[in-house]
């Protein structure tokens, strides 16, 4: 029996070095592991050589280049993934977050839109949340709440969906129903300190200002 998903495919790679999908599981199950992206990029890339239409390792290799913010070069491969396939939701929303990413959220609605309307291969709380996110940065809180709170009903664990949920309430003027999203985020995700700087400002908004302090002693 095999340890991990990482032992496996690689054992799979010696004996069938011409598989396209092993390699590709490989590049998957190494980003899975926490290993470095320098590890996972050649196998993405090699599944690629392989089979140049495989919109996994386009879309895979594209988002380990987003996390490296060598945005043209993510572009070209979500691009490439969508031109092969244009109802492909990973693709699309992958494009959205590289324009939230480049600080440009209306450019991202769009792309969002577009991932909720096609079959996803993806979890929608990804796409709720992401397009939330988007619409609340565009001045948009009431519709972003709204997807939002899809988001966070899909999936309650993500730190980011309560944490951009928090958000929506605050831009809506609504402090005090802000807080228990921004502590939920926090207790997902305790290290992040723009989380916690966003409770301390609901807090201080609501007139909990001994409350806001102790966290911004934090930040």
């Amino acid at each position: 029996a095999y340890e991990t998903a990482v032992t496996l495919w690689t054992d799979t790679i010696r004996t069938q070095p011409d598989d396209a999908m092993a390699h590709y599981n490989l590049g998957v199950a190494l980003v899975e592991s926490g290993r470095p992206a320098a590890e996972a990029m050649p196998r993405f890339e090699e599944a690629l050589r392989l089979d140049p239409g495989h919109a996994g390792a386009l879309d895979n290799l594209g988002l380990v280049l987003l996390r490296q913010r060598r945005f043209d070069e993510a572009r070209a491969r979500f691009e490439r993934a969508l031109a092969a396939d244009p109802e492909n939701a990973v693709a699309l929303n992958n494009l959205g977050a590289l324009e939230l990413d480049l600080r440009r959220p209306a450019a991202a609605i769009p792309f969002f839109e577009r991932a909720l309307a096609a079959e996803p291969e993806l979890s929608k709380a990804i796409v709720h949340r992401n397009l939330g996110k988007a619409l609340v940065a565009v001045g948009r809180p009431e519709p972003g709440l709204g997807h939002l709170d899809r988001a966070v009903r899909l999936d309650p664990d993500d730190p980011e969906a309560q944490n951009g949920r928090g958000a929506a309430l605050l831009a809506l003027g609504k402090p005090a129903a802000a807080v228990p999203a921004f502590e939920t985020a926090l207790r997902l995700a305790p290290d992040d300190a723009g989380i916690e700087s966003n409770l301390a400002t609901a807090l201080l908004q609501s007139g909990r200002v001994e409350d806001a302090a102790e966290h911004l002693r934090h930040v």
